[in-house]
């Protein structure tokens, strides 16, 4: 049995550490959906064109899903760990 609850710890530690470097990817590509968005918002400023406009809207969106993934990924590597010491 003991043998079994180091194996869990072990797959559950390399989970949150992958999980942490995947997070980590995803903040990364929320700061540049952000740095992005600010641009086209610069070049939305007065311009009628409706395609630049939905650009810009889109990659907000894309933005705020890509930080809510992150957010979701950063909490289940907290309750892989948790689980972890649980055991």
């Amino acid at each position: 049995m003991a043998s079994i609850v180091v194996q869990i710890r072990v797959r559950l530690d390399s989970a949150k550490a992958d999980g942490g470097r995947a997070a980590d990817a995803l903040a990364t590509a929320v700061r540049n959906l952000d740095q992005a968005h600010a641009l086209l918002s610069g070049e939305t400023l007065g311009s009628n064109d409706p395609q630049l406009k939905a650009a810009t809207a889109a990659v907000q969106r894309l933005s705020a899903e890509a930080a809510r993934a992150s957010a979701q990924l950063r909490d289940a590597c907290r309750r892989a760990s948790d689980w972890g010491h649980q055991l």
